[in-house]
């Protein structure tokens, strides 16, 4: 166990290193955007938003966020009218059935804000959880320069009411209790694994009882990989992960007891 935390060390120092070489050099090559144009853009490329479906079947309305970029790395001060529309050809999700668009496809960045964004209504009660639908947006025009890369692919996940937030006691591996928060809708936090002496948090999804790793400190810290999926059983509520740190382990067994 020593070595792992040691392997950590280093590849922490090494990643700091680098960092510090790079910065260097990235000062002596700075893109100036003082006299470039703004640019117009969504403010991701790609996302998944997840949604609760309950037996009401709740309408959500979801907020796409479309940035102003360059210049001189202030706001720009006057109004950006943007026009969005749906890639049809790239989307598998269907305008009426998963999503809808507002009546008007056009919306105004205010001046000084450097932000705005583009709302798009979801059907939950029109989800598959296990068959996600993704809907891809494009800006059309602005009054700004609009990005070569003038797209976002968002993916509409239906997620179940879950119930995995507690207290855990972990049964094999290093025995420690562990506590699992929720972050963001469909998104829990658990405070630490079975591996590693130190406690590293791991990120985790839930959708309708499905467990995936996605992320957490050791890939945000240290810059190394993490996986996984798992299960929840429904009747004791009891947890099992088999978790994979790239260079560490693959596959690990984990097993949470709610206490």
């Amino acid at each position: 166990m020593n070595q792992i935390k040691n392997k950590l060390k280093i590849g922490a120092s090494l990643l700091a290193v680098g960092l510090l070489f790079s910065s260097c050099l990235l000062d002596d090559d700075v893109t100036d955007f003082g006299k470039g144009p703004h640019i117009v853009q969504f403010e991701s490329r790609v996302s998944t938003e997840n949604f609760l479906q309950t037996e009401e079947n709740p309408v959500y309305t979801l907020e796409v966020p479309i940035v102003v970029l360059g210049g001189d790395g202030t706001p720009l001060g006057t109004d950006v009218q943007v026009i969005v529309s749906v890639n049809t050809e790239e989307s598998t999700a269907q305008s009426g059935v998963e999503y809808e668009l507002p009546s008007t496809t056009e919306i105004t960045i205010p001046g000084g804000t450097g932000v705005g964004t583009f709302p798009i209504t979801v059907f939950s009660g029109n989800l598959d959880a296990l068959t996600p639908k993704k809907v891809v947006l494009q800006i059309d025009s602005a009054t700004e320069t609009v990005s070569d890369f003038n797209k976002t692919e968002i993916t509409l996940q239906a997620i179940c009411e879950s119930k995995i937030e507690g207290n855990y006691t972990y049964a094999n591996g290093v025995t420690r209790e562990a506590t699992i928060t929720e972050v963001s809708p469909g998104v829990f936090s658990v405070s630490g694994d079975n591996a590693f002496t130190s406690e590293f948090a791991f990120l985790i999804t839930d959708i309708c009882g499905n467990l995936t790793v996605v992320g957490g400190d050791i890939p945000s810290n240290f810059g190394i990989p993490n996986s996984g999926a798992g299960t929840v059983d429904p009747e004791s509520g009891n947890i099992t992960i088999f978790y994979t740190v790239d260079g560490f382990f693959s596959d690990r067994e984990m097993i949470l007891i709610k206490n």
